[in-house]
């Protein structure tokens, strides 16, 4: 680190006024998050309970409406309307799991691989440059990939750490 001297004034005043400032929002968050646990204390221990009492309320009106769901719904239907309030069953659109005892999903994708119809249908290929390994190794490689139309951008950017002690 380079201690520079006296001369920059104003820059040593810009850094003392970021400094002041800094503690000061550090002291009013902290005191902020003070007031907001007073608060949320105070409330927490109610909500808890409400939110108790809905969850097992509905978990009995679930209980409920499966014990009766052919009496709940009409010719087969999907849900209903009772008090303004609309129960139901959705079909979640079906899910592909591998078929059972030594099935993996690797197995399945090596087995779709064997046809070139299925693999077209059920395969995904998504090629993606992999920029990290193109920086790692940008020094072996920088003539081939510059001639391919790449190039390595190195910024530079200002930093500042405020001594914020007092």
């Amino acid at each position: 680190m380079i201690h520079t001297p006296a001369p920059h004034a104003p820059l040593l005043t810009l850094l003392a006024t970021a400094k002041q400032a800094t503690i000061l929002v550090r002291s009013i968050t902290a005191e902020m998050d003070a007031e907001v646990a007073v608060v949320k204390a105070k409330y927490e221990a109610q909500i808890s309970n409400r939110q108790t009492e809905a969850d097992n309320a509905l978990k009995a009106a679930t209980d409920y409406a499966a014990e009766h769901r052919e009496a709940l719904l009409i010719k087969g239907g999907k849900s209903v309307e009772l008090n303004g309030h609309t129960l139901g069953w959705r079909d979640n659109g079906g899910a592909i799991k591998v078929a059972g005892k030594g099935i993996t999903e690797k197995k399945l994708l090596q087995r779709l691989l064997r046809s070139s119809r299925l693999t077209r249908l059920f395969v995904r290929t998504k090629p993606s440059l992999d920029k990290e390994a193109m920086l790692t190794r940008w020094d072996q490689f920088k003539r081939q990939l510059t001639a391919m139309g790449a190039r390595r951008v190195v910024t530079e950017s200002f930093f500042v750490e405020l001594d914020v002690t007092e």
